[in-house]
């Protein structure tokens, strides 16, 4: 290590300049990225300038030397500056933007038995425009700020805003990672400083996620390499507990293992090699893998006599719900207690949450921890959660026998959301056409579309039909993939030439909901997924291409997938439909085997990744639609009848009383004379 002395004084340190004195707390630094200091303005003072020194090494230098009073790390020259007997707002005002530079300065803090080299992170010009949980007003200084954060008694304090201009300072229990949506530039930028707290207690479970993009790890400044590292595993360990910072990301090789405070919410820089140490391994491809850290939960299982509690610990503040897969409406929890426990209860028995009895004592159930409230994202979790009721005898007294259950709760598993390539699950009739609404036993169709030019396969297991409230399911294939209900749903199948699965099933409702919705888990493997062999009674598909039991990958395995392993699962859903109550009649001939209907499939013409589905049945149904009219038209033949009869009978009855009243008038006369000439009078 080279030193080079810059004294502004000659070589020898200002006789009256005091240091930094924190007699009821503890010197840390706050840290500024891509800020350094203007060299030839500073005040009297005096500047140490230390080459190829990693970041550490700045940071062990002031701390250790009461004098200093800030350190600019160069990244681009692996070198720093270390400052001498500034004032704050000395520096504050010699400071510039620069890429390629971090300006941390030292400061009195509560002590918060925080390890890490800076307490805060400090950006200029943005803030979070909601969730301000407590504004103090009259703070002279955004040190004061920083204090009331880490002191605030009733609220963990995540990051703090502090104006200059009305010397407001505004706490919050959120940050820019919790609250990315809210967090943009302020409309004052020159007079806020955004304070962002790097050390808040966090579960341990912490998930990370591969990203493909090396360049975000590119635009990190601020990294330490650790060497000798052999698996990712350690890699993330080392992130997780011995760096010197909060890690959030990581990038590992197969021999060297770089740990980052910078994540993808974090501000980047240009896009060029940071850091000297691992120059030649940036510029170069060497297969390493970048990941960045997402959601941190803990779980822990309780197991009682009617029913076991997943005890998820969570970073607070939770805003989302944790609930049963499958059940996210009826089985949930959002209460949240202050340290960030949710406790979610599932009984054993009943529909209600979906446990599963695997009949040797032992249930099983998996909950989702959903971060958003709405929405759920490849960040949320997947925990599997069981309970082991293992019989043993005690003995008592009287020779006596009692059977009691021994709890013991499984360890549980966590796996991720994962990205997935995009798929649809789709309702469909005869001319692939989405259904809205449909009659009672119209021929559908179940469709699992996925581009073929994946290089993933599909199959599809957990498959419920649901009402529109949820109030009523019912399990139609199993989580084997195999039809549990093949009278209602027939097994899924590959369409020829193409990763979609379609099953074909006849509209059914509910006895008080016409609304019907599925939901199924469907299952990604690698090139092709090998269909589950099932013994369906009556039916005949034997093979289905449901949830085979293969080996699952662990993390130490991701690279060595085989074609056929199961890479992850997501649950979806399907747009609901309304089902009209007319059960339509069927012809005898269309009928196939056993009196279930048989359709027979055609498949043609794959442009565009759309598939046409036809299906050939014998015979003629008749529709509800189509009784209607043929009775309204018969209705309308016998009123034209009824009319026309009416009208025939009111003029024949007319015509005869006219008839009548035109006929000459009949008269009694006299005996005359035959000599007398008659008269006849015509009235």
């Amino acid at each position: 290590m080279r030193i080079l002395l810059l004294s502004l004084f000659s070589c020898i340190l200002v006789p009256n300049a005091q240091s930094l004195s924190c007699p009821s707390g503890k010197l840390t630094f706050v840290r500024r990225l891509f800020s350094k200091l203007k060299l030839d303005s500073l005040p009297a003072g005096d500047v140490i300038q230390v080459h190829e020194s990693p970041p550490s090494e700045c940071f062990a230098l002031c701390m250790q030397d009461d004098s200093c009073s800030a350190y600019v790390i160069d990244y681009k020259n692996s070198s720093c500056l270390i400052v001498h007997n500034i004032t704050t707002a000395e520096l504050e005002n010699e400071l510039v933007q620069d890429g390629y530079s971090s300006y941390h300065r030292k400061l009195c803090l509560p002590d918060t038995l925080c390890k890490h080299e800076w307490e805060f992170d400090e950006v200029q010009g943005v803030q979070l425009f909601h969730y301000l949980d407590k504004i103090i007003t009259n703070i002279n200084s955004s040190d004061l700020c920083m204090s009331l954060c880490l002191s605030e008694p009733t609220f963990t304090c995540r990051s703090a805003r502090f104006n200059q201009t009305n010397y407001e300072c505004i706490l919050s229990q959120h940050d820019r990672r919790t609250a990315a949506e809210v967090f943009r530039q302020s409309p004052k930028p020159g007079s806020v400083l955004y304070l962002e707290r790097q050390c808040v207690e966090e579960p341990t479970g912490c998930q990370f996620r591969s990203r493909q993009s090396r360049a975000v790890l590119r635009r990190h400044r601020h990294v330490q390499v650790i060497e000798n590292i052999t698996t990712r595993e350690q890699c993330e360990i080392s992130c997780l507990h011995t760096a010197p910072f909060l890690c959030r990301s990581y990038e590992f090789d197969g021999e060297n293992c770089i740990l980052s405070p910078e994540d993808s919410a974090s501000e980047f820089g240009p896009l060029e090699q940071p850091v000297k140490a691992f120059e030649e391994t940036s510029e170069v491809d060497t297969g390493a893998v970048y990941f960045e850290k997402e959601s941190c939960v803990d779980v822990d299982v309780q197991c009682g006599a009617t029913a076991m509690k997943a005890v998820v610990r969570v970073s607070t503040p939770f805003r989302g719900r944790v609930y049963a897969a499958g059940h996210p409406y009826d089985c949930y929890s959002v209460t949240v207690t202050d340290d960030g426990h949710v406790t979610l209860s599932i009984p054993l028995h009943g529909r209600q949450c979906g446990t599963k009895n695997l009949g040797n004592g032992t249930f099983t159930n998996v909950v989702v921890v959903q971060h958003h409230p709405f929405v759920l994202r490849t960040s949320d979790r997947r925990i599997d959660v069981a309970c082991d009721y293992e019989e043993m005898k005690l003995k008592i007294r009287g020779s006596k026998s009692v059977k009691h259950g021994e709890l013991k709760p499984l360890a549980h598993t966590v796996t991720a959301v994962a990205p997935t390539p995009p798929i649809r699950l789709r309702v469909v009739n005869a001319s692939n056409q989405d259904v809205k609404g449909v009659e009672l036993g119209d021929p559908l169709f179940l469709k699992v579309e996925l581009a073929d030019e994946s290089v993933y396969g599909i199959f599809g297991s957990d498959l419920v039909a649901r009402s529109s409230a949820g109030s009523e399911t019912v399990l139609l294939i199993d989580d084997d993939g195999c039809p549990v209900e093949p009278t209602v749903i027939q097994a899924l199948d590959r369409l020829p030439g193409s990763k979609s699965l379609v099953a074909p099933f006849q509209a059914f409702k509910f006895a008080s909901d016409s609304a019907v919705k599925f939901q199924m888990t469907v299952s990604y493997c690698l090139d092709t997924c090998p269909p589950a062999d099932c013994e369906v009674p009556r039916s005949s598909h034997t093979r289905s291409y449901g949830k085979k039991r293969r080996r699952r990958r662990s993390a130490a395995q991701f690279f060595d997938i085989l074609p056929g392993d199961v890479v992850t699962d997501v649950t979806m859903e399907s747009p609901m439909f309304l089902v009209n109550n007319l059960k339509p009649t069927l012809d005898d001939e269309q009928a196939g085997p056993g009196g279930r209907w048989e359709p027979q499939f055609q498949f043609q013409d794959h442009s565009e990744g759309h598939i046409r589905i036809k299906a050939q049945t014998q015979g003629m149904c008749v529709s509800m639609t189509t009784l209607y009219v043929i009775g309204a038209v018969i209705g309308a033949i016998q009123l034209v009848i009824i009319f026309a009869c009416a009208v025939f009978f009111f003029y024949r009855s007319d015509c005869h009383a006219k008839e009548k009243s035109c006929s000459t008038s009949t008269r009694s006369w006299p005996s005359v004379s035959s000599r007398r000439k008659l008269v006849c009078n015509q009235s």
